[in-house]
């Protein structure tokens, strides 16, 4: 297969890159990105907690977050189980990232879980039919995300930014960004944080009072 970048493209190999897996964490993209495209087009308003939540969901990956994320992006709640019509709705609402991505030409894709520390109870249990319905994602699905993300196909300038920026503070963030082919990469950081980072070859971009905005030019 092959990935399009800016000015062309280049080859790329896969191995059962079509074949459907559990994503664990990295289902959390899906999340992020619908988030973001909501915003993008006015139909979603951040909160302090919400904020919060995506920020911890991407740079610590937090399954507590990830829980809030997703009931702030798709209206539903974890509960007791629920029957006839309200479940059925429920049910329509928790799809709405599915329903998205579907829409965007993907075909394998599920993201319609939460992702938990242990276990699912009451209605989220239900909503796995079983293990049929748990998230999953191909290779490809995976690379593709990344990116849309890196190449601002998701949201607009702004809110791109806002999402690389997550990605670069969490622990594998320039692996990904290198990965999807990114030219550079943004970090944010108190006063003294370039110092201590130089090295790295990070450069100072901005400043929102105490906060430095900071980016890496990948070679």
């Amino acid at each position: 297969m092959s990935r399009d970048t800016p000015g062309g493209s280049f080859p790329a190999g896969a191995y059962r890159g079509d074949v459907s897996y559990y994503p664990c964490s990295v289902v959390k993209l899906c999340f992020v990105s619908y988030y973001e495209s909501r915003k993008q087009a006015g139909k979603l308003d951040d909160t302090p907690e919400l904020v919060r939540a995506v920020k911890d969901m991407i740079t610590v990956s937090s399954n507590d977050a990830t829980g809030f994320v997703v009931d702030s992006i798709t209206g539903t709640t974890s509960g007791p189980e629920i029957s006839g019509g309200e479940w059925e709705r429920w049910k329509a609402k928790r799809n709405v990232v599915n329903d998205w991505y579907r829409g965007r030409g993907y075909t394998n894709l599920n993201a319609n879980q939460k992702t938990f520390c242990e276990d699912a109870y009451g209605r989220e249990q239900a909503f796995r039919d079983g293990g049929k319905n748990r998230n999953r994602m191909t290779a490809a699905e995976a690379a593709r995300i990344l990116k849309e993300i890196v190449h601002g196909e998701v949201a607009g300038e702004m809110l791109t930014t806002e999402m690389l920026v997550l990605q670069s503070e969490s622990s594998q963030g320039e692996m990904w960004a290198r990965l999807a082919g990114a030219k550079r990469i943004a970090a944010r950081g108190r006063k003294g944080w370039q110092r201590l980072n130089a090295p790295l070859g990070w450069e100072a971009i901005g400043q929102d009072g105490q906060t430095v905005f900071y980016e890496k030019v990948l070679r």
